[in-house]
């Protein structure tokens, strides 16, 4: 026959106060029906595990129906809450490695978490995510390590779905559950930035387990979240300090578990917070996803991963088409569309292994093709989805407009590109993948917007294609001036529109990035009068104010 609750008990029933002394030498003076409490601490800290087993199944039924309360109590010559002391007791059993004791520990923390009048918050919330992680790392039986892993989920949905699903009457409690989700996340992926030792660890060693478990939870969390945690600033900011450090840390990790589950929790973040983090989805893209294609150190399967993820990216018609609008028409960006289309590209056309093993090989260069496909797929269906919209709504047709504009030019500049991979390939430069200018919004077909980098003073119908190939132009001045500087300042001046005044050339010299330094340095140093009026306006721009040498000599070098 299962239990039924029983309704707790009034205050004045029990007006009697117990006292117990803890292993530190703290008393506990509770009154009430908290006095309950008192045989059931000292059991736990007797470390006997049949006593603790049934003093923690005890302890959870008292959380269960009600009877551990808010109130504070006295706790040696400090007043704490009741049920703060109670998931203290619970958590410093943790060390037994008695099974039952384990699954107990397990409940009670569960219970307390999951409750509706649930009071675990801040470092007792922490302490009680702790507690399950560490049962789930030094238990050596499976079905206490599944056990701990589905406590710790069910734990972190029940603390994100008060965030989404919480009431907004109360101030002061909206304001404790915001800080519980900020806590609780930043303390997962602070945990998972911790490097691995050397040599590599075995597959089932603590380091590892523990690593795998930490970008599960993170990957879960993201996966379930809901549009206050997505928009939040507070939890916008999280992201961006704590779980893109994690991504760049882990995403080039040799070890394939954690380098695939790394990416995979990328894709999730580019799907849901790509509005918000710019700067950070572009240095991913070009450090660790180009990077890894690129590099001959990197293995077969670090690139059939990375392509994999690609290809999982580029099927989300909208993603395309924001890389090319964000990145590729962006003059102080780096072009992501482009050079994805360049890398994948290479690797179909290469003559040499870029494997281990000819099969992997075949592989890699088969999901490389389709990757190229499903970019021109999803750029048609994204016109094709946009053209429709128009015609269902007239009002809209100046934006269906502006999005054919944009998938024709984005389909152009991935064709040439590929074209040009054929050939042998362009330059590569080393730019900047800071953003640059001001956003405007394109509605797409099914009534979202999407983050477009635009001039600030743009015509709403704006030649993207234009903007693509003014910065290929300016690119490709670069180049020259890092090969001969005289000829490459004459081609900016008579292609790419650059006044040729001391004043206009210093400011470009100055700000203007992938700039070779030497070259810089060979252009003011010519004897040319001109020159030298470049060389006069380029110190005088320099603004040294309220910096110490060092410093002065790292903004120079920059």
């Amino acid at each position: 026959m299962e239990d039924t609750p029983a309704a707790p008990p009034e205050e004045d029933e029990y007006d009697e106060e117990s006292t117990a002394a803890g292993s530190a030498g703290e008393s506990l003076v509770v009154s009430g029906s908290d006095k309950f409490f008192v045989p059931m601490r000292l059991a736990c800290e007797s470390k006997l595990p049949r006593i603790m087993e049934v003093a923690l199944a005890c302890i959870q039924k008292l959380i269960a129906y009600g009877y551990v309360h808010g109130k504070v109590v006295q706790v040696g010559k400090v007043k704490r809450t009741m049920i703060d002391v109670v998931m203290e007791t619970i958590c410093s059993c943790r060390d037994q490695e008695d099974e039952l004791v384990q699954l107990q520990i397990v409940k009670g923390v569960l219970t307390a978490v999951t409750t509706k009048a649930s009071s675990v918050h801040e470092t007792t919330l922490l302490l009680a995510v702790k507690t399950c992680f560490y049962i789930y790392l030094v238990s050596r039986t499976p079905v206490i390590q599944t056990t701990a892993n589905a406590t710790l989920t069910q734990m972190l949905n029940a603390v994100f779905q008060r965030l989404e699903f919480g009431s907004t009457a109360n101030p002061s409690a909206l304001s404790v559950i915001q800080r519980d989700v900020f806590l609780v996340f930043r303390s997962l992926c602070k945990l998972s930035m911790k490097p691995l030792p050397e040599p590599l660890p075995a597959d089932d060693s603590i380091e590892l387990r523990s690593k795998l478990l930490l970008l599960q939870l993170l990957y879960t969390i993201i996966q379930n979240s809901g549009a206050k945690f997505r928009s939040g600033e507070k939890f916008v900011w999280a992201v961006r300090q704590y779980l893109c450090v994690s991504l760049l840390k882990n995403g080039v990790s040799p070890i394939g578990s954690i380098h695939e589950l790394s990416l995979d929790l990328f894709v999730l973040v580019v799907r849901f917070f790509k509005d918000h983090l710019k700067s950070e989805v572009g240095v991913f893209f070009s450090n660790i996803l180009m990077g890894l294609l690129e590099s001959p150190n990197s293995s077969g399967s670090q690139k059939l991963i990375t392509v994999t993820c690609l290809g999982t990216l580029v099927r989300e018609p909208q993603l395309p088409v924001d890389l090319f609008l964000n990145y590729d028409c962006d003059l102080e960006a780096k072009n992501i569309l482009a050079n994805v289309c360049d890398g994948l590209s290479r690797l179909v056309i290469s003559l040499q292994q870029l494997t281990e093993t000819s099969e992997q090989d075949a592989q890699l260069k088969g999901l490389a093709l389709e990757t190229l496909v499903a970019i021109t797929d999803s750029m048609v269906a994204w016109e094709r989805e946009a053209r429709d919209a128009a015609a269902r709504d007239p009002r809209g047709s100046s934006a269906a407009a502006v999005a054919a504009a944009v998938a024709g030019s984005a389909a152009a500049s991935s064709a040439t590109v590929t074209a040009s991979s054929a050939a042998g390939g362009d330059a590569e430069l080393s730019e900047s993948a800071a953003g640059g200018a001001g956003e405007a919004s394109v509605a797409t077909a099914d009534g979202e917007s999407s983050a477009i980098v635009v001039a600030p003073d743009a015509p709403q119908n704006m030649d993207f294609e234009a903007v693509f190939h003014r910065k290929a132009e300016l690119l490709e001045g670069v180049v020259k001036f890092n090969m001969k500087p005289k000829k490459g300042v004459a081609y900016l001046c008579e292609v790419c529109g650059l006044e040729k005044t001391p004043t206009a050339i210093s400011h470009f010299l100055l700000s203007t990035s992938g700039l070779d330094k030497r070259s810089v340095g060979e252009y003011l140093g010519e004897g040319d009068d001109f020159n030298k009026e470049v060389l006069y306006k380029y110190v005088d721009m320099l603004d040294f104010a309220g910096l110490t040498f060092d410093q002065a000599r790292l903004a120079t070098s920059r």
